[in-house]
């Protein structure tokens, strides 16, 4: 009995150090990812383009076998990880592992120090940001601890497509999913992702040559810059929220009144079709809170600090906030979800 009890015992121990390996592994390959993108940041090395120093990758770790799980931080579509610090900050101190990409192709500059989406994803390619999904579930994976995850906007549908792919996924939080604005106007952009579709992306050839918003030429250091590309990049991030079949993790839905990049009479045919109350919960900020679209930063919104507190709760204890629109959503009939892929 001894032996056997022993034998066990070893094994237990082998394991663990074996998940340790891997953890210091998988601590180490991000290191060098980021230390990869400081040098695409330094403006004194002749470079086709530079990253600005607002918008790179963002990375807080504990010692292997310490955190009580990883959190996937995605931040807002043309936005950047500066979004993230503070609410990063907070996850570190409630016992996570925290990795905030950055986004494909945002906080790009050319030599001119002119903002650039010439690296964003377009429609045609949006496999560009599956290959993205792959790469960074696999290095939160690698810190061998439960994996979460938090997206803003296009970070949001970026995070819902997480959800739908990764059955290890666990608690997630979507804020503000870029899902278009309420009915019936969304339709005209569930018509150009369906005729896109129909063309073979030939639609997003034209789309591409439409700006969405302009680069304004800004110093190397600002604090809070953003990426614009054009309507096929948006098409594309529209895309990976407009498409979800179902999920996996339990989702705490986050939305704001008036939006008019996440509708929330639109959100709630996708919330029903994933299940509604049965499995998820969904905090909705009415008028008077004042809280805007990108909400997760208190640079923007001065109210995060709530939305900061409701997301540490539902990642350490499953304590979802659950405060639906009032205005009857849930109880109307919407059109079926997923949008239909040809």
């Amino acid at each position: 009995m001894v032996f056997w009890i022993g034998l066990v015992v070893g094994w237990v121990f082998l394991l663990g150090q074996m998940a340790w390996a891997d953890c210091e592994q998988g601590q180490r390959v991000l290191r060098q990812q980021l230390a990869h993108e400081q040098q695409r940041a330094d403006v004194h090395t002749e470079q086709p383009t530079y990253l600005r120093p607002a918008a790179l990758s963002g990375l807080w770790l504990h010692p292997c076998g310490q955190a009580r799980g990883t959190v996937l931080l995605l931040h807002g579509y043309t936005a950047g990880t500066w979004q993230l610090p503070e609410l990063a900050e907070q996850l570190f101190a409630s016992g996570f592992h925290v990795y905030a990409p950055r986004l494909p192709g945002h906080g790009v500059m050319t030599p001119e120090r002119i903002g650039t989406g010439q690296e964003l994803i377009s429609a045609w390619d949006v496999w560009g940001y599956e290959r993205f999904l792959e790469t960074i579930f696999a290095a939160a994976t690698a810190l061998e601890a439960p994996v979460h995850a938090v997206g803003l906007s296009g970070g949001g549908n970026l995070t819902l497509r997480l959800a739908e792919r990764y059955p290890s996924l666990q608690r997630s939080v979507v804020m503000a999913p870029f899902v278009g604005p309420n009915y019936p106007q969304v339709v005209g952009m569930q018509t150009i992702l369906t005729l896109n579709q129909l063309t073979l992306n030939g639609l997003s050839l034209a789309l591409a040559a439409i700006p969405y918003n302009e680069n304004e030429p800004s110093l190397p250091g600002e604090e809070m810059p953003h990426t614009q590309g054009n309507l096929s990049n948006v098409l594309a991030i529209y895309r990976m929220g407009a498409l979800i079949g179902q999920v996996h993790p339990q989702i705490q839905f986050v939305t704001t009144e008036g939006d008019g990049l996440s509708g929330h009479l639109t959100l709630a045919g996708l919330y029903l079709h994933l299940g509604g109350e049965s499995r998820h919960s969904w905090y909705h900020y009415r008028t008077q809170d004042q809280v805007p679209h990108a909400m997760i930063s208190p640079r923007q919104n001065p109210h995060a600090a709530h939305l900061h507190q409701l997301i540490i709760h539902w990642l350490t204890a499953g304590t979802a906030a659950h405060r639906p629109p009032d205005d009857g959503a849930l109880k109307r009939e919407w059109p079926a979800y997923p949008l239909p892929e040809y």
